[in-house]
């Protein structure tokens, strides 16, 4: 016989977690454990004493400033990410970092430039090489693990980097590729580019894309071993790699017919930017 008037047993209602605490904690642990929050303070002190200083020294025209600043930014930011990407491939909080300190530079050229407004794409290059440094330093700590892969490979980005301009002979090398190149090589920064006359990114835009083929490049080299995934993923990491080689090459070929700030149309087509 069946009791009719007994109560049926209820299960207990799952507790509900609330997602904040998690999110404190994880917080927490990447605040502790990211070895690149710890370069943050020196990188922004070299963006400070190079990039800043000597932009803040030209007169407040956004193209003196901002191309200025390209190169010296990169320099400050390349060797940290190098580094703190081949210990343990971190990479976001260098990107937030770069972004604030060009926003102070950027910040303070609005209130002070009486004309024109702000060129994005020397930001732009800078934003874009974070990304393929961090895959190139992530990539050799896979490949080379070893305690002097770290300072290895930052010290060795930095001059890699800083001598890239070496090999340019004129403006129409194809080595402007580089990303602390900001103008024509054998011109110099216009200083009505921007003010008076229309900023070309034809450079920029190659830079750009020489950088997002190198990073995706490097990724899919990273998912080739075997003991990388399955077979799928090996194969579309292959796939990738090949695709994004000539990419990277036809960017280099275009960086050798570029026209970055098109003083030689201004004679033709002045007007305000």
């Amino acid at each position: 016989m069946i009791a009719a008037g007994a109560p049926a047993a209820s299960r207990p209602l799952p507790a509900t977690r609330r997602p904040g605490p998690a999110a404190g904690r994880l917080l927490r642990l990447e605040l502790r454990h990211n070895a690149m929050l710890w370069m943050l303070p020196v990188a922004a002190a070299l963006f400070w004493f190079t990039a800043y200083r000597k932009s803040m020294a030209l007169p407040p025209l956004w193209n003196l400033r901002t191309m200025t600043m390209q190169g010296p930014a990169l320099l400050d930011f390349v060797s940290p990410v190098v580094g703190a990407a081949a210990w343990m491939g971190s990479r976001c909080w260098a990107v937030v970092a770069y972004l604030g300190c060009v926003g102070v530079l950027y910040g303070v050229t609005a209130q002070q430039a009486a004309w024109g407004g702000p060129l994005w794409w020397p930001a732009a290059v800078g934003a874009a090489s974070l990304p393929a440094l961090s895959a190139l330093g992530f990539a050799a700590g896979t490949f080379f693990p070893s305690r002097f892969t770290t300072p290895l490979v930052a010290v060795a980005a930095f001059f890699a980097l800083g001598f890239s301009t070496v090999p340019i002979r004129g403006s129409q090398s194809y080595w402007q590729i580089s990303p602390v190149v900001a103008g024509p090589w054998d011109i110099g920064h216009g200083a009505g580019v921007g003010t008076f006359y229309h900023y070309l990114p034809d450079l920029p835009i190659a830079q750009v894309m020489f950088l997002a083929g190198l990073t995706v490049a490097v990724l899919g080299v990273l998912g080739q071993p075997a003991g990388s995934g399955g077979r799928w993923l090996r194969r579309a990491a292959a796939a990738t790699a090949r695709r994004s080689r000539p990419a990277g090459s036809r960017d280099r070929r275009r960086a050798g017919r570029h026209r970055p700030d098109g003083r030689a149309r201004h004679d033709r087509h002045p007007g305000p930017a």
